[in-house]
């Protein structure tokens, strides 16, 4: 008969303390997933009640005052980005008193329509008219790849990786985005001596271990550090669990927050172009209805890394994007909103509907130049 030691009977008991521990904190963390899903579903059934009107038709409504407040500021904004561009190629320093800023937003797969939509400007040459290019996610792919690459010398990263059943093994578990297809992608394209020469400030968002959003400037990083910086915006938490180090900090996603809007108008853009992949949110980007998105992602959550404002932040996502939005709002500002009339699910891995959401990005960009008669021949 075998004699149990002391020691032995300590460690065992440490052991077994600590895999009590540990079950303690996930059974906790479930509680309180579950108690969250309780509460937005006693939220959401509140909302299938008729709202009263309201005087500010939100943005991203297709509320018919919404579409005359977008119509008239960029028939405003228009008219400014063209003397800009003048203003530019004539190396005049007035340009500086009209501030201008593209913004690109992510979505995975369905960011092909902003890929084609930042192609179009750069084909008319009409990328040198803004101070200033900020992308989030997908969006900051498309940013650094298409500016340093004016030639077009980069592929198809959508048919070739986005669209690849390898890129996304899994719908919502984590840690199942292989960025290392799209790490081994940018390092293969991304031109770093041109990325630093084209007129325009490229930032991109991301978010940090606070919750907060955060722009850094690829052009003042280092080769490597440019490409972690534009990594971590594009690892959605519920795909990517742990964030991605840039120089000794780490990030998160940056389309959790939505784009920077209220930021640069702080620090005086009057006139924005606004990218945007799926602006009405026609495609659920995880699952069939905001509701189950919502639920799936507070169970992902709890299986997290992240430090629990991010994950807030990630689960509060969809209220974060629109009320960046609202922003716009204001007889101030100046601006359009260009997005393709059809969507795909960020993981699509079908390359017909990508191709077809590619075309309709282009469609709506040429439609907007000529809408508006934005001179193209130069």
């Amino acid at each position: 008969m075998s004699r149990v030691t002391e020691g032995s009977v300590r460690q065992r008991v440490g052991f077994e303390n600590d895999t009590r521990s540990s079950l303690r904190r996930k059974i906790e963390n479930t509680k309180e997933a579950i108690t969250s899903v309780v509460q937005e579903v006693r939220i959401f059934r509140r909302q299938l009640k008729p709202a009263p009107a309201h005087p500010e038709d939100t943005i991203i409504f297709r509320g018919a005052q919404a579409i005359e407040h977008r119509n008239r500021a960029a028939s405003r904004l228009w008219p400014n980005i063209e003397r800009k561009l003048r203003l530019v190629r004539d190396k005049d320093p007035a340009h500086q008193n009209i501030k201008t800023a593209l913004l690109l937003d992510g979505g995975g797969a369905t960011a092909v329509a902003n890929a084609k939509m930042l192609e179009v400007m750069q084909r008319y040459d009409l990328l040198d008219a803004f101070d200033l290019i900020v992308g989030a996610s997908a969006g900051a792919c498309n940013a650094a790849v298409i500016l340093s690459n004016p030639k077009g010398d980069y592929g198809n990263p959508y048919q070739d990786i986005f669209a690849s059943p390898k890129f996304f093994r899994s719908n919502i578990l984590p840690e199942k985005m292989q960025l290392g297809l799209l790490e081994e992608y940018l390092w293969d394209t991304v031109d770093f001596d041109e990325l630093r020469r084209t007129r325009p400030n490229l930032k991109v968002q991301v978010t940090d271990r606070y919750g907060k959003p955060r722009l850094l400037d690829l052009k003042r990083l280092s080769n490597r550090a440019t490409i972690a910086a534009i990594l971590a915006s594009a690892a959605p938490p519920f795909y990517w669990n742990g964030g991605i180090d840039v120089d000794g900090t780490t990030y998160a996603d940056g389309n959790i927050h939505g784009l920077p809007i209220e930021k640069l108008i702080s620090e005086g853009y009057t006139n924005f172009v606004i990218l945007s992949n799926d602006l009405f949110e026609e495609v659920d980007t995880l699952t069939a209805s905001p509701l189950k998105e919502n639920i799936a992602l507070r169970l992902a959550m709890t299986k997290s890394k992240y430090p629990r404002a991010v994950r807030d932040a990630t689960i509060d996502r969809r209220k974060s994007r629109k009320a960046a939005y609202q922003n716009l709002i204001r007889p101030d500002i100046n601006f359009t909103i260009i997005s393709p009339d059809i969507a795909v699910a960020m993981q699509s891995t079908n390359k017909n509907d990508v191709q077809k959401v590619a075309e309709a990005g282009e469609r709506a960009m040429v439609e907007e130049l000529t809408r508006y008669d934005v001179a193209l021949a130069r």
